[in-house]
C-alpha cells in the first residue's frame, strides 16, 4: 500500500563473472544468451553487462529487455583497466548455480 510497488519474493538478480584470464567468445555468448532468453522468456526481465571479448580490445556492452537482446563494442579498454566480464540477469525463479555454470562453460 501507499503507492510503493511490491515485487514477488521470486524476483531476484543473478550475477555472472569471468576474469581477465577467461575472455568471452562472442559467438558462444550470443548462442548461450539466445537459448537462455528463449528458454526463460517468461521469467527473464532484464539483462545488462559488459564483456571482455576474445580477440578484441573493446569493451562489449550487452543488454536485454523482454526478449530483445542487443550488444555492441563501445570503447577501448583503458590502460591498466582490468578486462573482466560482468553480466546481471533480473527475473523470477532464477536459479543462480546453473546459470552461472553455463555462462562459464
Amino acid at each position: 500500500e501507499g503507492g510503493v510497488p511490491r515485487h514477488s519474493s521470486a524476483v531476484r538478480s543473478v550475477s555472472c563473472e569471468a576474469g581477465p584470464e577467461d575472455p568471452v567468445r562472442l559467438e558462444t555468448f550470443h548462442a548461450w544468451m539466445a537459448a537462455l532468453a528463449e528458454e526463460r522468456s517468461d521469467d527473464l526481465y532484464r539483462i545488462k553487462g559488459i564483456l571482455s571479448l576474445e580477440k578484441s580490445d573493446s569493451v562489449y556492452v550487452f543488454q536485454g529487455v523482454c526478449g530483445e537482446l542487443k550488444g555492441r563494442a563501445m570503447r577501448k579498454w583503458g590502460e591498466g583497466e582490468e578486462r573482466r566480464s560482468e553480466l546481471v540477469l533480473i527475473g523470477k525463479n532464477l536459479d543462480p548455480a546453473p546459470i552461472q555454470a553455463s555462462f562459464r562453460s
